[in-house]
Parts: structure tokens; sequence; C-alpha cells
């Protein structure tokens, strides 16, 4: 059918050995640890997003946000759907976690980032139909 021999790339920078978890659990983690707020359980992002412009920003981004389609477990902030972050916490976040975001993406990476989610949660919706999943499916936790 196919080569058998074929192996992955010795070029990949994040290769560890095949029994070692491949996420780097210690990245989110000092992520989440440079933030003053204890993460949410429900997306174990911070509580405390400001939504104000960051040191050395040089232009300020949208802070509105969008709801989902995708339904919480238990309804709690004021809606029973999730709401996507702003393009003022996606670029907070990026930063966060080291990466070098610009300002002018974020017009482009959020929608894309929210698209990306709708689609996923519908092709959840689309497989759980006739294979005797629960009446009425939510999302109970992101990761």
């Amino acid at each position: 059918m196919g080569n058998t021999d074929s192996k992955p790339s010795n070029a990949a920078s994040h290769q560890q050995s095949s029994s070692a978890c491949p996420v780097p659990h210690e990245n989110r983690a000092a992520a989440l640890n440079a933030s003053s707020s204890c993460p949410s359980p429900k997306n174990q992002m911070p509580t405390d997003l400001s939504q104000k412009p960051l040191p050395g920003q040089t232009t300020p981004l949208e802070t509105n946000r969008v709801v989902s389609s995708i339904p919480t477990a238990d309804g709690s902030n004021d809606s029973k759907f999730w709401v996507y972050p702003s393009e003022q916490m996606f670029f907070d976040a990026m930063r966060r976690k080291n990466w070098d975001p610009k300002e002018v993406d974020m017009k482009t990476v959020v929608p894309i980032h929210n698209a990306v989610n709708e689609r996923a949660w519908s092709q959840i919706l689309e497989w759980e139909k006739g294979r005797g999943g629960a009446v009425y499916i939510y999302c109970i936790v992101f990761i």
C-alpha cells in the first residue's frame, strides 16, 4: 500500500521520546502564572483580563466579544453560550505565551479562530447524530 519505512522528520524541533506527552505543559503553566488572576476552571484562562492596550502596543484593538453558538454546561456569566475573545484579549494571550503578535493581524486571526471553533462544533454535533448522544449537547470546558 505505502512505504512502511516512513519516519518522522529529524528536523522537527518538538521531538520527544514516544512515551512522553508532546504538549509543552510548562509553557502553559508559565503563561498562566504570569497573570495575577486565578485561571477559570472552565477554560484555564485568567479571569481579570483588562482589555487595555499593553505596553509597546501601537494600535488600539477591538474589545467587543462575539457570542458563539457553542452552549456552556451551566450558563453562568450572563450567557448560556461560550464567548469568544476580543482582538485585544487574543493579542494579550499571544503575548503572555511569548509569541510576537502584530496588531494588524488580529482583524484576520480572531475571526479565523472563531470560525474554526464553530466548524469543529458543527462537526461534533453531526457526528453525535444517531449515535445515542445526549439530546442536548454542550461544551463543558475548552482545553
